[in-house]
C-alpha cells in the first residue's frame, strides 16, 4: 500500500473529529436550540429543491457538454476571441468617457490578442483532448454517482465538524465587559486558538481528499476506457468500481499525502489572513497582504501539480513522491505546452459551469 502512513493519520483525524462532535459538538448546539433532539423534518421545505438542481445539473452538463464538443475547435476560438473583444470593448468604452483606467481592459484585451494568435496552433490538439475527455465520462456515467456520493460524504463529515468547532468556541472563550454601546470583546484563550487551528487543517486536509479521491478515479477510469474500451463502456462500469477500489485502498495513502501539503498551504493562509485581520490597518498589514499573496501564489503552484501527480498515481499505481517526479519530468519535456493545452481546456470546463450554474439557478 502507497504511502500508507498518510492514510491512517488521516483516517485518525477524521475518525477524532467525528467523535468528538458526536461527544461535544451535537450536545452543545442542541443546548443552543435549548432542546434535547435536532428537528431534521424542516429539511424537507430546502431538500427538495435541492435535488432537482442537482438532477437538472446533471441532465444540463451532459447535454452543454456534448454540443460544446461537436464544435470544440470552433468554440475554444470563440471563447478566446471574444473574452478579449469584450475586454477592448470596455476600454474603448471607458477612454472616450474621459477615464484612464480604461487603459488597463484594453491591454489585457489586445494581450488576449496576442495569446490567441500564439495557442491557435494547439487549438486542434487541445479540441481533440476535450473530445476524448467527454466521450470517457459519458460512456462511464457512473463516475458522477461517484463524485456526488463523495460530496455528500464530506458534508455530512462537515456538518459535525462545525458543530465541534461551535463546542470548542463556546468552551474556550469568554466575554469581556461590555461598554456602554454595548459592544462586546470575546476573548479567545491561546489553547482555544491551537484546537481552531487544528480542525481547520482537518476540514482542508478532509476537503482536499475528497476533491482528489474523486480526480484520481476519474484518471483511473480514463485510462482504462483508453487501452481497454470494452471494459469501460457500460454506465456502470467495472472499470469505474475497479479504479475507485484502487484510490481508496492502495492509492489512498498518496493521495492524502499530497492532499495534505495543500491543505497545510491554506491553513498557513488562514493563519496569516486571520492575524492580517486583527491587525486593524497597523504597519504589519501589508507585511500580512504580500505574505498572503505569495501563500495564494504557491498554493495554486501546488494544487496545480498535485492534479497532474493524482494522474500518474491513479493510472500506474505510483507513490505521491514517485508521481511527482513524473511529472516534473513531464514538464522538462513538455515545457509550457502541457500548460496551454490544459489552460484552453479549461476555459471550456469553467464555461459549462457557468452555464449549467446560471441554467440551474
Amino acid at each position: 500500500w502507497r504511502d500508507l502512513p498518510f492514510g491512517i493519520l488521516f483516517h485518525a483525524q477524521c475518525s477524532a473529529v467525528t467523535v468528538l462532535a458526536v461527544m461535544y459538538g451535537i450536545p452543545a448546539v442542541k443546548e443552543m436550540f435549548g432542546t434535547d433532539s435536532i428537528d431534521v423534518g424542516g429539511l424537507d421545505g430546502p431538500l427538495t429543491p435541492i435535488l432537482v438542481a442537482i438532477g437538472s445539473a446533471t441532465v444540463f452538463m451532459f447535454a452543454t457538454l456534448t454540443i460544446i464538443v461537436t464544435k470544440a475547435k470552433s468554440f475554444i476560438s470563440c471563447l478566446i476571441i471574444s473574452s478579449a473583444l469584450f475586454q477592448i470593448i470596455i476600454g474603448i468604452t471607458a477612454l472616450v468617457n474621459g477615464s484612464v483606467v480604461g487603459a488597463i481592459p484594453l491591454i489585457f484585451g489586445l494581450i488576449g490578442c496576442c495569446y490567441f494568435l500564439a495557442v491557435r496552433r494547439r487549438i486542434p490538439f487541445a479540441a481533440a483532448n476535450l473530445h476524448a475527455g467527454v466521450n470517457a465520462v459519458r460512456d462511464n456515467g457512473g463516475i458522477v454517482i461517484l463524485a456526488y456520493f463523495w460530496g455528500v460524504l464530506f458534508l455530512t463529515w462537515l456538518s459535525l465538524w462545525s458543530t465541534f468547532v461551535y463546542s470548542t468556541l463556546i468552551h474556550g472563550s469568554t466575554v469581556d465587559i461590555c461598554d456602554s454601546d454595548n459592544h462586546c470583546h470575546t476573548h479567545i484563550a491561546s489553547s482555544t486558538k491551537i484546537y481552531i487551528v487544528l480542525l481547520v487543517l482537518s476540514f482542508y486536509w478532509t476537503q482536499q481528499v475528497s476533491n482528489n479521491v474523486v480526480h484520481t478515479t476519474v484518471a483511473g477510469v480514463v485510462g482504462t476506457w483508453y487501452f481497454d474500451p470494452s471494459d469501460a463502456r457500460p454506465f456502470f462500469a467495472g472499470a469505474v468500481w475497479a479504479s475507485a477500489v484502487r484510490t481508496v485502498t492502495f492509492s489512498f495513502g498518496s493521495v492524502c499525502f499530497g492532499s495534505l501539503l495543500c491543505a497545510i498551504l491554506s491553513t498557513i493562509r488562514f493563519v496569516v489572513h486571520t492575524r492580517s485581520t486583527a491587525d486593524e490597518g497597523g504597519g504589519e498589514s501589508i507585511f500580512y497582504c504580500v505574505l498572503d499573496c505569495i501563500l495564494s501564489l504557491l498554493e495554486d503552484v501546488v494544487e496545480y501539480f498535485n492534479k497532474w501527480a493524482f494522474i500518474y498515481v491513479g493510472l500506474y499505481g505510483y507513490p505521491y513522491i514517485t508521481a511527482g517526479k513524473k511529472v516534473a519530468h513531464l514538464f522538462q519535456q513538455r515545457g509550457w505546452a502541457v500548460i496551454i493545452n490544459d489552460g484552453l481546456i479549461e476555459r471550456v470546463l469553467s464555461f459549462t459551469s457557468i452555464t449549467v450554474g446560471v441554467l440551474c439557478g
